[in-house]
């Protein structure tokens, strides 16, 4: 075997392939770069058109691998930019949504905590209120919490309903110098 031959076979042994490749790596390297603009895709991209060169030698044209080649890897360099662009929309919306399912999950908690709060905060006032006078907690109860008319608690307690008025009012009074900023504090 002569210098030329042994050169020829230095790649893979295929003297085909190894003449295909000789000519166009780095047109086809440069053509990848010319269309991703990174070297390690256009390496990536070299290497996985040669190596589906490589696994179909025996079918491939000599006379029209070159163009084929190029046209080839302009392809796969396009697919890969969609692929990039797609990527990175994908990241962007999720990005968006991400922060608004954050945002609405926090939310979600927030409320969850402050339903938990005014909940311990009802009971007490209740309790509060019960030991403070049980006829306040009569009326506030029947009209907040049983959801009876003024018209309602007024007949039960054999009271009139300007009384159930007078009533409500310094119930309210009551809670509110008591327990105000408490409330604030959780609708803040």
């Amino acid at each position: 075997m002569n210098e030329i031959e042994s050169a020829k076979r230095k790649f893979t042994g295929n003297i085909k392939f190894d003449s295909i490749y000789g000519r166009n790596r780095n047109k086809v390297f440069q053509t990848a770069m010319y269309y991703t603009k990174r070297m390690e895709i256009a390496e990536e991209i070299t290497q996985e058109i040669f190596v589906e060169m490589y696994v179909g030698i025996d079918k491939i044209d000599e006379a029209k691998v070159d163009n084929w080649l190029l046209t080839v890897t302009k392809n796969k360099s396009l697919n890969w930019l969609h692929k990039l662009e797609a990527e990175v929309r994908r990241l962007e919306y999720l990005q968006e949504n991400g922060e608004l399912l954050s945002e609405s999950a926090e939310y979600s908690v927030l409320e969850k905590e402050r339903k938990q709060d005014f909940g311990l905060l009802s009971q007490e006032i209740f309790c509060e209120l019960y030991k403070e006078n049980e006829r306040w907690y009569e009326v506030v109860s029947g009209i907040y919490c049983s959801g009876k008319t003024y018209t309602e608690v007024a007949d039960e307690l054999h009271v009139s309903k300007d009384v159930v008025y007078a009533i409500i009012y310094r119930a309210r009074r009551w809670i509110k110098r008591n327990y105000g900023k408490r409330y604030e504090k959780i609708f803040e």
